[in-house]
């Protein structure tokens, strides 16, 4: 190997890596949330994104489609986190690369659906929290 070789080589090992653990990752953050909650810009769902709405599926968790042109998301995602008791929610979609729209609004449909003060189930006691989350 030459040495003009090692910075392609060493791209393609990482981009390697990245492929080897996107599926296991993304079944434990599916497993580990009360429901999945996936914003997609188009009415048809790519990679990463179709592969955890499918595994969403599989497991038979609550999963949540919020498309880019949906009036009223906040609402939406708000009565469905209520409905199936959703408080970890695990957010997928598309790379914020992807978009500004899509980036705001993911933005405005979580700040409007749920609120910051509210305080922890106490089934997530012992969890890990954010900096910030109140407990019951």
């Amino acid at each position: 190997m030459l040495r003009q070789d090692f910075p392609r080589v060493a791209a393609l090992a990482q981009a390697f890596r990245k492929i080897v653990s996107y599926p296991p990752r993304t079944r434990k953050n599916i497993a580990t949330s009360d429901g999945t909650l996936i914003f997609a810009p188009s009415a048809r769902l790519e990679g990463g994104t179709a592969l955890t709405a499918e595994i969403a599926g599989a497991m038979g968790k609550p999963l949540l489609i919020v498309w880019l042109d949906e009036k009223d998301s906040a609402e939406r995602v708000r009565r469905w986190a209520s409905e199936h008791r959703v408080f970890w929610v695990n957010v997928a979609g598309p790379r914020a690369s992807k978009g500004e729209k899509l980036t705001a609004l993911v933005q405005t449909t979580l700040s409007g659906a749920f609120d910051a003060s509210a305080s922890v189930p106490s089934r997530y006691r012992d969890s890990v929290l954010p900096k910030g989350v109140l407990r019951d």
